[in-house]
């Protein structure tokens, strides 16, 4: 079934469609502006971007190697309390 068919037995109401806002001069400026204008204020560069990812790829190694250290201490302690 094609669309074409379907629109020839039921052709759209008037009172079903809105009517189109006017636009104002201003709010076209405004969104064009955000739309070709300069970067975002927060847009960082791609170095910086790696910078920050090597920082968070640091942390969060030194984090897990921080709990592997915890949880092999806590095992090896577990070990010798319950050898006695």
């Amino acid at each position: 079934m094609k669309i074409e068919n379907a629109y020839h037995t039921a052709p759209p109401t008037n009172g079903l469609t809105a009517a189109p806002a006017e636009a104002s001069v201003d709010a076209a400026a405004a969104f064009s502006q955000l739309l070709y204008g300069v970067a975002p204020v927060g847009a960082l560069s791609p170095h910086d971007m790696l910078v920050r990812q090597a920082a968070i790829f640091g942390m969060t190694s030194s984090i897990d190697l921080g709990a592997k250290i915890a949880g092999s201490m806590a095992q090896s302690i577990n070990k010798l309390v319950n050898m006695a």
